[in-house]
């Protein structure tokens, strides 16, 4: 096949060819014009948006480690805090339970002690009684050996008997 064949055979109507060309380049400007740049625009908006969407979200993404951080460290302090604050109060606890030993044992020494002296104050108010029972005992059987009329050496020797035995 000679050339002018083939081109006859690809390009069976060249005006039609050159009219189609024509058409396409020109549709292909006006689009370029109309819709492309317009487009290209709101893709390069819409990349724009997400790189700036991905930054704050790095952004936020490194405020919230440095929060995590920082709430973490408060978290300890907060737990040192409390467990030097349980120490002071276990000491304290300590302390007042020792000092309260220390009152309860003088208290329970002052009572005994207190017990002691009464016990004692009783005592000698008992043996008084009985000194005075005694005594009126005595005269009373002094005053019967009177009535009776015994003679004052027997009577004597009553009275020693009877303070002998006080």
């Amino acid at each position: 096949m000679s050339p002018s064949e083939i081109i006859n055979n690809l390009f069976p109507n060249l005006w039609i060819f050159l009219a189609n060309t024509l058409t396409v380049i020109s549709l292909l400007f006006i689009l370029s014009k109309l819709v492309y740049r317009p487009l290209k625009h709101a893709l390069h908006l819409r990349s724009k948006k997400i790189k700036d969407t991905l930054i704050a979200a790095n952004n936020d993404k490194q405020k919230a480690l440095k929060q995590k951080l920082e709430a973490q460290k408060q978290l300890t302090k907060t737990i040192n805090d409390s467990n030097l604050m349980l120490k002071v109060a276990k000491k304290q606890g300590i302390l007042q339970k020792n000092k309260i030993i220390v009152e309860a044992k003088s208290l329970a020494t002052k009572i005994v002690a207190d017990a002691k002296l009464n016990a004692k104050a009783e005592q000698e108010a008992n043996k008084t009684k009985i000194q005075q029972l005694i005594i009126h005992t005595a005269i009373s059987i002094a005053t019967k050996i009177v009535d009776l009329e015994i003679n004052s050496k027997k009577h004597q020797e009553l009275i020693d008997k009877a303070i002998n035995q006080i």
